[in-house]
């Protein structure tokens, strides 16, 4: 089964339809997989495909894809704009970034880095955690050169 049939089954599994314009977001994202997107950015790309799409509905399905677990919601910049980050892990964790804050490069860090301070949290605060979220932000290799 392919990503579009997985979520497609998601959103029918959730009680959603798949409306045109529901296809043409998620296509958009499917197409943009190894970006990381704004909302508006997702319409843009998404309009070219389903010409009566709203930028409100683009809203609302990333709502909805977001609470199913299909995108991450991601702030990467000082400015709070959300990106989103399709979620093509099957890894219990959300997976790390680089943020660098010159050129706005991200750079996907798909190593659990951070096994033992959950052990350490776990033990210290006997806190259950289901997942984590970790942004540096810093400078990229190209940047520093500059």
């Amino acid at each position: 089964m392919d990503q579009l049939q997985k979520i497609v089954q998601t959103l029918q599994t959730s009680g959603f339809k798949l409306t045109p314009q529901r296809k043409a977001i998620v296509q958009a994202i499917l197409e943009k997989k190894r970006e990381h997107l704004n909302a508006e950015e997702i319409f843009n790309y998404a309009k070219k495909c389903c010409h009566n799409l709203g930028l409100a509905t683009v809203y609302r399905m990333m709502a909805i894809l977001s609470e199913l677990n299909i995108v991450n919601c991601i702030s990467f910049q000082e400015n709070g704009s959300i990106l989103y980050d399709l979620n093509q892990e099957e890894s219990l964790h959300f997976h790390s970034h680089l943020y660098c804050q010159k050129c706005s490069q991200i750079i996907e860090v798909k190593e659990d880095l951070l096994k033992e301070v959950e052990a350490l949290v776990q033990s210290k605060f006997s806190f259950l955690i289901n997942d984590h979220r970790l942004i540096f932000h810093g400078l990229c290799y190209k940047c520093q050169e500059k």
